[in-house]
């Protein structure tokens, strides 16, 4: 006899379609509601359940366990209401509750989330007997295992799969989410201060955008040995990412390096080491990498490999980094592995703007003819800031250069205040000799941002080639003032002086 034990609270959107997946395949529904005012209840009892009230009390273990002491089945099923037990899982289900009672079950948990494009795959017991020594730990984040294996029940995967739609909404909505939860996860860690609650406060401010006390957690959580390797894995990818974005390279190279050593098959965790290498100029593991994410994005998808932390990327999304740092590193056999993979998703039915954009990217990287009308079709792709570096970048490739300055004015008109856009067509017109767009052109990108010695440069050759000595003067003394502390610059501007003095005379 099997048990589906629930907790709920204001579920309407959610609960019916969770009970008509397991309708049929449980004996018992036991729901225990927190408070509901909506129509939860109602629908409860009508697929039958044994329904009980329950004053929350900010701890979700109490409440699952105030339902497994009205769960009277051999086996407890558990579920949340925005879950539903796959049609394909029924049979082993039924299966395994035929057999022996001294083991529990993980079953893997397919979050979908069509809203974020961040479907992941995770692996929780939510099978087990019931035994009434086994019971429900932590207030948020609650955990059945370390119970289980009190009473020395063996712990085993399944292919049971339970599909979870909850985090398919906005990223609004999970920030809500997530700022209920921090108020219990921090009461939570101040009782028992563990690197696992310490894990879930990284999580949480993650998800917030709060960085830094983000990093503090994962930090702590990393200084013991109690985190599992996926969870080392994930708190490791963060750090690293957060440094890259710093300009912390070397710290970034460290923590991502260790986020593969503890766990070497996640595909986001490969996608940023290939970016990492690639901005350290490590090259050689580069396209390891990005291979090596597609491979794994593809067992987990197919059930090849499972696990309890598993960030998985649509097809799109690893077909686009993949040609994009190509692209990067020149390099045509990566930049076809990757474009042939195009072929699947159309035959998946995903063409339509991925694949004109991929069809655009491999004409730009083999420098094939692109027909003025065809700039039209085109013209959703140019319009995608995503789309901006990878473009940039390819326009290196392409000889063509009417298009190529139709293509980047294009740009320039979609992405005016874009430093990198702006540059790469004033460069383009100073080849075509047109000195006095590239000027003004590169004098604007200068006031959006003179941070960058590299722009001082830039508009002194455009200066010299366009006879503007008298700007020439003006920029060099501004250069002197704002980057004196630097040698190699003051000695660059030195011999700029000097040029000037030449060309003047």
């Amino acid at each position: 006899m099997i048990t589906l034990s629930m907790i709920v609270k204001n579920e309407e959107e959610y609960l019916s379609g969770c009970l008509n997946s397991v309708k049929n395949v449980v004996d018992e529904i036991v729901i225990v509601d927190t408070g509901s005012t909506d129509s939860t209840v109602e629908i409860a009892k009508r697929f039958g359940a044994k329904v009980f009230m329950f004053d929350w009390a900010n701890d979700f273990s109490a409440a699952r366990n105030f339902a497994l002491e009205h769960s009277t089945g051999d086996w407890i099923l558990y579920l949340d209401a925005d879950e539903r037990l796959s049609a394909k899982s029924v049979d082993e289900l039924k299966r395994i509750t035929g057999n022996e009672r001294k083991s529990a079950y993980y079953c893997k948990i397919v979050n979908v989330d069509e809203v974020n494009n961040r479907p992941s795959v995770m692996e929780y017991v939510r099978l087990f007997p019931n035994d009434k020594s086994v019971r429900f730990e932590g207030r948020i984040h609650e955990q059945i295992e370390n119970s289980l294996k009190r009473e020395n029940y063996s712990l085993k995967k399944s292919n049971i799969e339970i599909i979870h739609v909850g985090y398919s909404v906005s990223k609004e909505k999970l920030k809500e989410k997530a700022k209920r939860n921090l108020e219990l996860l921090l009461n939570q860690y101040a009782e028992t201060p563990t690197a696992y609650y310490a894990y879930q406060l990284g999580q949480t401010y993650g998800i917030l955008k709060d960085k830094p006390n983000a990093e503090k957690f994962f930090l702590t959580a990393l200084q013991t040995g109690e985190l599992n390797n996926e969870y080392r894995g994930t708190a490791n990818r963060y750090l690293a990412i957060n440094c890259a974005e710093r300009g912390e390279l070397e710290k970034a190279f460290n923590y991502i390096n260790a986020s593969l050593t503890a766990d070497k098959t996640q595909p986001i965790s490969l996608i940023a080491a290939a970016k990492i290498y690639l901005q350290l100029g490590k090259n050689s593991a580069v396209k390891q990498f990005i291979k090596e994410a597609y491979s794994r994005n593809e067992d987990y998808l197919s059930g090849k490999l499972s696990s309890s932390q598993s960030i998985l990327l649509d097809e799109q999304t690893i077909v686009n980094e993949g040609i994009s740092i190509a692209v990067r590193l020149s390099d045509g056999e990566l930049f076809n592995y990757f474009y042939s993979k195009t072929s699947k998703l159309v035959s998946n039915g995903q063409h339509s703007e991925f694949n004109l954009k991929a069809e655009l990217f491999n004409k730009l990287f083999n420098n094939e003819p692109v027909e003025d009308e065809d700039i039209k079709k085109y013209s959703d792709i140019l319009n995608d800031e995503s789309n901006v570096e990878t473009i940039l970048n390819l326009m290196d490739f392409y000889s063509n250069n009417e298009l190529k300055l139709i293509m980047l004015k294009k740009l320039y008109n979609n992405f005016p205040g874009n430093t990198s856009v702006i540059n790469k067509l004033a460069f383009h017109l100073r080849e075509l000799q047109d000195y006095e767009q590239a000027e003004q052109l590169l004098e604007k990108s200068f006031s959006i941002n003179n941070d960058d010695p590299a722009m001082i440069f830039y508009l002194v050759s455009v200066y010299l080639s366009n006879g503007s000595f008298d700007k020439i003067q003006n920029l060099i003394s501004y250069a002197e003032e704002k980057f004196g502390g630097d040698e190699i610059i003051l000695q660059r501007l030195t011999g700029l002086k000097e040029k000037l003095l030449n060309s003047i005379n």
